[in-house]
């Protein structure tokens, strides 16, 4: 348990090698740099990796990253509320689509609940990217 005191982990990694735990070297890295917080999320890359990632790429301070990427997720949510289409080239489209009323059962007490009419973020994967997910 001192990862979870050295590195500020909720739980330790879930990987184990060689008796001892697999740390990602992100992680370790926190060690060096006390500045830069980076979550562990079982391999999901959450908004601090994005934040870190536009620091390493553009050369930028830690405040003016995260303002960057707030922005970019700001001007992303006002378009799609808007009703537009958002079109990343080579990425995919974001695109608010209707989603119809309709009954569904509560799976707990089996009583239908109502669906009210709304939009819904549909995500459509570019070229490149489909590529990357149907791989095996």
């Amino acid at each position: 348990m001192t990862i979870r005191k050295t590195f500020g982990l909720r739980r330790p990694p879930s990987r184990v090698r060689n008796g001892a735990y697999a740390i990602p070297e992100y992680v370790a890295e926190c060690r060096v740099n006390r500045v830069l917080r980076f979550a562990y999320h079982a391999g999901a890359m959450v908004k601090a990796d994005l934040i870190n990632r536009a620091m390493e790429a553009a050369n930028l301070q830690s405040p003016a990253a995260r303002e960057a990427v707030e922005a970019l997720f700001e001007s992303l949510r006002a378009a799609l509320e808007r009703g537009d289409r958002v079109v990343l080239r080579r990425f995919g489209v974001f695109h608010a689509a209707p989603r119809k009323t309709g009954v569904a059962r509560n799976p707990r007490t089996g009583e239908p609940v109502g669906i009210p009419r709304g939009r819904v973020v549909r995500f459509r994967p570019g070229q490149n990217l489909r590529g990357i997910t149907n791989t095996t």
